[in-house]
């Protein structure tokens, strides 16, 4: 039986396949993040990145395969302000209606919090999203293997922990 990373992944493939694309462009990664105070649970993050080649540019990412909306970016936006990072990255596979897109882009040019889609699916170039600023350039065959590896990897990871 053989063992093939999903065409088309959801839920948490969704999440490990764009940590893994953000690693092969360059950002360092803590992912899977709980803030606690005492023995409650403050704050859950999909991953926190700092480009390689700027170490002062962290960001707060939170990826959603299916459902989100405006209640996602007041969440990351406090959690900006409590974290005291400058910005967050909303990153997202399901494609907006025209009316949600322009409230989202009214409130996002108030916050610090920008909406990415991203569905690799559907991309010619499987690791690259030209939203995202690439932290480190590297040649195209070796940033493929740095995301297939790290997909791979993370996935691994993920069943392990179970």
């Amino acid at each position: 039986m053989s063992i093939q990373l999903p065409k088309d992944p959801k839920d948490h493939d969704y999440e490990d396949q764009i940590a893994a694309m953000l690693l092969a462009s360059g950002y360092y990664l803590e992912t899977r993040l709980i803030l606690k105070k005492g023995s409650e649970e403050v704050l859950e993050f999909d991953a926190i990145v700092t480009p390689t080649n700027d170490y002062t540019n962290r960001r707060i990412v939170e990826v959603k395969s299916g459902a989100w909306g405006m209640s996602d970016l007041f969440k990351l936006y406090g959690q900006t302000m409590y974290t005291k990072h400058s910005a967050a990255w909303l990153i997202h596979k399901k494609m907006l209606s025209t009316t949600k897109k322009a409230a989202i882009l009214e409130l996002s040019e108030k916050i610090p919090v920008s909406t990415i889609y991203i569905n690799l699916a559907n991309q010619p170039a499987k690791t690259k999203c030209g939203e995202i600023p690439e932290a480190i350039e590297m040649d195209e065959k070796l940033q493929n293997l740095v995301f297939v590896v790290a997909w791979w990897s993370r996935s691994g990871d993920r069943v392990a922990q179970g």
